[in-house]
C-alpha cells in the first residue's frame, strides 16, 4: 500500500470525522440493542422463578412475599423483602407480555444504562465530537454490561439508576428535583443498593459543600440544590419495610461465597486475551488502566474532582468484597475516567485509531457470539432447561407434600407446584442461610447425610440433580425412596410408603436415570417399556431422546424415526435433537439428510468430537472425501486414542487417498496393522 494512498485515506477520514464517529456509535449501540434483544431469558436461573413467585403472591395476596410460605423448614426467620417492586414488575410483564416482554424489559434497562454512561463520559460535549479514547471507554463499558446479559435480576435496575444519578448530580442541576422520586423507585426495586445511592449522593454533596467553602465569594444559593439531595433520605423510607431497609446490606451470610461463585472474593487476573474476542477480564483491565490514569491526571485540580475519586474508591471496596460487584465497580469508575479524559484527549481519529475502533467493534460480536447463539437456541421459552418433566409428573398425579429438591431448581418448582408442594428452600439468602443449604447438600452427597435428613424432615419426594454422581441411590432405596421419573435436570424419587401405587407403577429398574443412555443388552426391552410408560404420562424431550437412543441400539429404526419426527417438529434447533435425528438418518442409509443435521449440531455443540466422527463416515459414504477427511481429522487423534476403531481409521485413510494425501494414508493403515493385526479389514488394508 503506497504512502500516497494512505495519505489519501487519512485526508478523507479527517474530512468525514463526524460521520465516522456517528457511524461508529450507531453500529456500537445497534449491536448492543440487538445483542440484548437476541438473548432469551435464562430460565435455569432459580432467582427469576422465585421473583415471579413473589410477584404473583403480591398481586394475589396483597402482601410482600416471604419464601418461608412455600418451605417446610420450621426454624423460620424474619425477611426484609427489599426487591418487592422488581418482583411485582417482572410478574406483571410476564403475565401481559410473556417471555418477549421480559426480554424487552431487560434490553430497555441496559440501553438506558449504556446511554447515561455515554453521557457521563462525553460530559457537555456532543457525540459527534467524541475523541478516540472516549469511544474506547464507552465500548469497554458496553462490553462489560453485555457480560451480564443473560440474567434478569433486581440488580439490572441498579445498573440503570447508578449512571442516571451520577449524570444528574454532575451535569444536570435543573433535574435535582427528580432525585427523591427516582430514589423511591430505586429503593423499592432493589433496596439493598441504597448504600451505592447514598455513596453517590454523599460524594457529590461533599463536592458541592467543599466548592462552596473554598470559593472566593460564598453564595448560600449554591447550597440550595442540596435540599433535593437531602430529600432522598426520607424518600428512601417510603418503602413497605420502612427504616428496616437500612439493615439489608448487613445481614449477608458469610458462608455464601463457598457455593455461590459470584459471591467469591474478586481475584485479580492480569491476562489480556484476544483469542475469542475481548474477554470481560480484558475489558476490566482497560477500565482499570483508565481509572488509574485518571486519578493521576485529576491531582492537578484535585479539589474539583473529589466526588469522582470518592466514587472510584467506593467502587474498589465493592469489587474487593465480591466479584459480583464488577458491574457496580465499572459504573462507579466512569465519572473519574470522564475527568481524566477531559485532560487527556489522546490521539485523534486517524487511519490507525479508526482501524483500532473498527477492530474493537468486530471483536465484541465475536466475544459474545457464543452467548447470542445459546440465547437463540433457547428462544422462545425452552422448558427443557428446567425440571419440567418431573414437575409435570407431580402435577399430573396430583401429588402433595414435602419436596426435597436441589435449591438451584427449587425456584421453578416453587412457581409451578405451590401451594400443594412445599420445598426445602430456594436460593434466597436471606431468609435462608448456608446451614439450610448445607443440610440438603449433605443429604444429596452421602448416605449418612440422607438418613439424617430423612429422619428429621421425612420428605415425600426427593429431587436430585441429574449430574450428581455421588447421590446415595442404594441408601435412598433402603430408606424407602424409589426413582420414578427423570428429565434433563432432575431425577425424582417417591416415598413408596406414602405413594405405594405410583412407586410400584413407575419404578425405574432397567433404566439408570443418572446415565439413561447406558443399559445392559438383556435389559433393553424392559428399558424401552419403562420409557414408553413415562412418555404416556408426560411428553418430555429428554425421555423421548433416551427412547430413540435405545430403539437405535435395538435397530428398530422405524419406531425410532417416529419419535424422532416428533422431536424434530417440537425442538428442531436443540443440539441433542439434531444429533439424534442425524443418527437415525445415518443408520437408515440417508446420509445426505444426516450430514446437514450433523453440521447444525456441530455448530451448536460444546463437545462435538463424536459428531465429527459420524459426519466423516457419512461424507465418506457420499464420496465427499475432502469433507470426510476434514471431519475425521477433528475427531481422530491416533496418538491419544484409547479405543481406536479399525473401520473409522480405514475410512479416514481412504479419504486421505481420495484427496492425494498418500503419505498420511500409509501412516493410518500402518496404525491399523499395529492395533488390530487380526481384524476383519486386514485384507483390504493390505490391498490398499
Amino acid at each position: 500500500m503506497s504512502i500516497a494512498y494512505i495519505d489519501n485515506i487519512q485526508q478523507k477520514l479527517a474530512n468525514h470525522r463526524t460521520e465516522f464517529v456517528l457511524s461508529y456509535a450507531i453500529a456500537l449501540f445497534g449491536f448492543y440493542a440487538i445483542y440484548f434483544l437476541s438473548l432469551s431469558v435464562q430460565y435455569s436461573d432459580s432467582d427469576l422463578w422465585y421473583h415471579l413467585t413473589g410477584g404473583r403472591h403480591f398481586f394475589s395476596e396483597g402482601a410482600l412475599y416471604n419464601p418461608y410460605v412455600n418451605s417446610y423448614l420450621t426454624d423460620k426467620q424474619e425477611f426484609i423483602n427489599y426487591f418487592w417492586g422488581f418482583q411485582a414488575t417482572v410478574y406483571a410483564v410476564w403475565s401481559f407480555a410473556g417471555e418477549f416482554g421480559l426480554i424487552l424489559l431487560k434490553a430497555s434497562i441496559f440501553m438506558v444504562s449504556g446511554y447515561f454512561v455515554s453521557r457521563i463520559i462525553l460530559g457537555d460535549d456532543r457525540l459527534k465530537t467524541a475523541t478516540f479514547l472516549q469511544l474506547i471507554v464507552i465500548t469497554a463499558v458496553i462490553g462489560i454490561l453485555c457480560a451480564r446479559g443473560f440474567s434478569l435480576r433486581p440488580h439490572v435496575f441498579s445498573y440503570a439508576f447508578i449512571p442516571i444519578f451520577i449524570f444528574i448530580l454532575s451535569h444536570r442541576e435543573r433535574y435535582y428535583p427528580l432525585l427523591p422520586l427516582l430514589t423511591i423507585f430505586w429503593v423499592n426495586l432493589h433496596g439493598v443498593e441504597y448504600v451505592i445511592g447514598g455513596l453517590i449522593c454523599g460524594a457529590f454533596s461533599l463536592q458541592r459543600l467543599i466548592d462552596y467553602l473554598l470559593a472566593d465569594t460564598q453564595d448560600i444559593a449554591q447550597l440550595r440544590p442540596l435540599l433535593w439531595v437531602a430529600l432522598c433520605l426520607p424518600a428512601m423510607m417510603l418503602n413497605p419495610n420502612g427504616v428496616y431497609i437500612l439493615l439489608t446490606p448487613f445481614v449477608q451470610d458469610p458462608g455464601l461465597g463457598l457455593f455461590i461463585s459470584e459471591l467469591e472474593p474478586f481475584a485479580l487476573d492480569l491476562t489480556f486475551e484476544l483469542n475469542d474476542g475481548i474477554s470481560t477480564n480484558s475489558l476490566m483491565l482497560i477500565i482499570a488502566f483508565f481509572t488509574i490514569a485518571a486519578l493521576f491526571l485529576s491531582l492537578n485540580n484535585f479539589r474539583h474532582h473529589i466526588a469522582p475519586v470518592i466514587l472510584a474508591c467506593g467502587a474498589l471496596v465493592l469489587l474487593i468484597m465480591a466479584k459480583r460487584f464488577v458491574w457496580e465497580w465499572t459504573l462507579l469508575s466512569v465519572p473519574l475516567i470522564a475527568v481524566g479524559l477531559s485532560y487527556w484527549h489522546g490521539p485523534g481519529i486517524s487511519l490507525r485509531t479508526g482501524t483500532i475502533l473498527m477492530a474493537t467493534l468486530v471483536l465484541l460480536p465475536v466475544s459474545f457470539w457464543p452467548t447470542i447463539r445459546t440465547g437463540w437456541q433457547h428462544y422462545p421459552f425452552n422448558d427443557q432447561s428446567l425440571p419440567y418433566g418431573t414437575s409435570q409428573f407431580i402435577l399430573t398425579n396430583g401429588i402433595e407434600g414435602k419436596y426435597a429438591l436441589e435449591p438451584s431448581y427449587a425456584g421453578y418448582a416453587e412457581f409451578i407446584l405451590a401451594p400443594k408442594i412445599k420445598i426445602h428452600m430456594d436460593m434466597q439468602f436471606p431468609p435462608f442461610d448456608s446451614l439450610n443449604y448445607q443440610e440438603l447438600a449433605t443429604a444429596m452427597l452421602s448416605a449418612s447425610g440422607l438418613a439424617t435428613y430423612v429422619g428429621k424432615h421425612r420428605p415425600d419426594l426427593i429431587g436430585v440433580r441429574k449430574t450428581n454422581k455421588h447421590f446415595p441411590d442404594v441408601a435412598a432405596r433402603e430408606l424407602g425412596y424409589t426413582p420414578v421419573f427423570f428429565d434433563k435436570k432432575v431425577v425424582l424419587y417417591l416415598n413408596e410408603k406414602i405413594f405405594p401405587k405410583l412407586a410400584d407403577t413407575y419404578e425405574l429398574n432397567a433404566i439408570n436415570p443418572f446415565a439413561q443412555g447406558t443399559i445392559r443388552k438383556d435389559q433393553l426391552d424392559n428399558g424401552i417399556v419403562e420409557l414408553e410408560q413415562m412418555l404416556a404420562l408426560v411428553d418430555t424431550t429428554d425421555v423421548k431422546l433416551t427412547l430413540v437412543g435405545l430403539l437405535m441400539e435395538k435397530r428398530d429404526i422405524e419406531k425410532a424415526r417416529h419419535y424422532m419426527e416428533e422431536l424434530h417438529a417440537t425442538s428442531p434447533h436443540d443440539v441433542a435433537t439434531l444429533y439424534s435425528y442425524a443418527r437415525v438418518e445415518h443408520l437408515s442409509g440417508h446420509c445426505a439428510n444426516a450430514v446437514d443435521a450433523y453440521e447444525q449440531a456441530i455448530a451448536l455443540a460444546e463437545d462435538s468430537l463424536p459428531m465429527h466422527l459420524f459426519a466423516g463416515e457419512c461424507y465418506f459414504l457420499l464420496g465427499e472425501h475432502h469433507r470426510a477427511y476434514e471431519h475425521f481429522g477433528k475427531s481422530i487423534n491416533p496418538y491419544a486414542d484409547p479405543t481406536p476403531n479399525s473401520l473409522s481409521y480405514f475410512q479416514y485413510a481412504l479419504s486421505a487417498v481420495g484427496i492425494g494425501k498418500d503419505e498420511h494414508a500409509r501412516r493410518l493403515l500402518t496404525m491399523i496393522h499395529r492395533f488390530d493385526p487380526d481384524g476383519e479389514l486386514q485384507d483390504q488394508v493390505d490391498q490398499v
